[in-house]
Order: C-alpha cells, then structure tokens, then sequence
C-alpha cells in the first residue's frame, strides 16, 4: 500500500500507516488540530533541529532542506488554518 497524505479534506478521521505496516484511523484531538502559538513555536523549532541533528556528516545541506521544507507542509497540513482559528475567535 502507498502511504497516504495527511490534507485537510482528512482533518477529521485521518488514516495513517502504524509502526508495523497497518492502517489505523484516529481523530485528532482540539490540541492536536488547534495547538498554541507556543506548541507550534517549539514544533517548528524541533523538526527544524532534529532534521539538521540527524543529516549531519549523511547527506547534503541542499536534501536537509528539502526534508525540512516537507516536514513543515506535512504538520502545517495537520493543524487548522489561520482563517479556522479566527473564526474560533482564538488567533
């Protein structure tokens, strides 16, 4: 099977591929889909750091950022956007 990509059209029941091969759906929590300005700070700052941590000496600067750069539009596809925070009145 393919892995699947996490969009928002698969906000509410999301199918993910677990550590042994298999699919299981979950629904992310308010916290997961609506994470503070600080939680998305230190998420950022952690796939940042660990991406560079672990390339280091393996493979290019020039491949570090494109798996940096996937790494954000994965999350930034996993949480809500701006416009659904304000209209939560929460941004």
């Amino acid at each position: 099977m393919e892995d699947k990509e996490i969009t928002r059209a698969t906000i509410d029941t999301r199918t993910v591929k677990g550590l042994h091969g298999d699919e299981s759906f979950f629904t992310p929590s308010i916290q997961e889909l609506f994470p503070t300005s600080e939680t998305i700070d230190e998420k950022i700052n952690l796939l940042v750091s660990e991406s560079i941590k672990f390339s280091e000496g393996y493979q290019h600067g020039r491949e570090t950022l494109d798996d940096i750069i996937s790494d954000l539009i994965q999350y930034r596809k996993s949480i809500a956007t701006p416009e659904e925070y304000l209209e939560k009145n929460w941004l």
